[in-house]
């Protein structure tokens, strides 16, 4: 029975289901089984209907000859970098014929090297890679990006709602809060603010003094007095001052 593209994909999707994909890229283990079968449809579907083991790999015409996927650092000779997936012999020669250096990148750096997709998220190099599916290609290119450490200012015209807890206003701290629950904690002495479903909203509590922030994007953020007197320039409020 003639193999099809299905059978191709039900091999990678059951080495991707059995935890292969975290030891190595797909087709590219000769002690993995799952492996030979996907190397072995491959060869079939290549027009090598009749094989039977995909070590008749290394019997087949260079041009149709499968190679090992590889992951290149590559710098061009006008000193740009790149980060190059090669899934053919062809491609794989057109890497190591150009730039002025090249390197291969293997799965446990691939695992730990960011990348950084739609200015602001980053994924890691590995994942990028299995976006790629079994295309070749510039997965990266090195310069410039949104996303880095160092400095930023906030961007002005965005106020932030704030309210200090006075140790009795938990209405006032659960109107801003929203929806994330606030309540206070056993010995009344404080408010805690729990974490909520679909949010990366960490729990937290309130000391008497604290200052509740409802950022313009609704994240909320807990800070003393003076760092908040620090940061903001604020609308004063009325009310009772302690006299000496």
């Amino acid at each position: 029975m003639a193999v099809t593209k299905k059978d191709l994909y039900a091999a990678y999707a059951k080495h991707t289901k059995e935890g292969l994909d975290d030891l190595h890229e797909p087709g590219s283990d000769p002690d993995c089984a799952v492996c030979d079968e996907i190397n072995l449809i491959s060869l079939q579907l290549d027009g090598h209907p009749d094989a039977t083991s995909a070590v008749q790999l290394d019997m087949v015409e260079t041009p149709m000859q499968k190679a090992i996927p590889a992951v290149w650092e590559v710098e061009e000779d006008d000193g740009s970098v790149s980060i190059i997936r090669t899934v053919t012999h062809r491609q794989e020669h057109s890497v190591l014929a150009r730039g002025k250096q090249r390197r291969k990148i293997g799965t446990s750096e691939a695992r730990r090297l960011g990348i950084a997709i739609e200015g602001t998220k980053v994924i890691t190099l590995d994942q990028a890679i299995k976006r790629m599916g079994r295309a070749g290609g510039t997965i990266a290119t090195w310069g410039e990006i949104e996303l880095a450490k160092g400095t930023a200012l906030r961007k002005p015209s965005q106020p932030d709602q704030y309210v200090q807890f006075d140790g009795g206003n938990l209405a006032a701290i659960q109107k801003i809060a929203e929806p994330a629950n606030a309540h206070f904690t056993k010995k009344h002495d404080k408010v805690q603010v729990d974490a909520y479903a679909g949010s990366k909203q960490p729990s937290f509590s309130l000391e008497v003094g604290d200052i509740l922030i409802r950022l313009a994007t609704g994240r909320l953020l807990a800070l003393s007095q003076t760092d908040f007197e620090a940061l903001y320039d604020y609308d004063s409020q009325i009310g009772w001052t302690l006299a000496d």
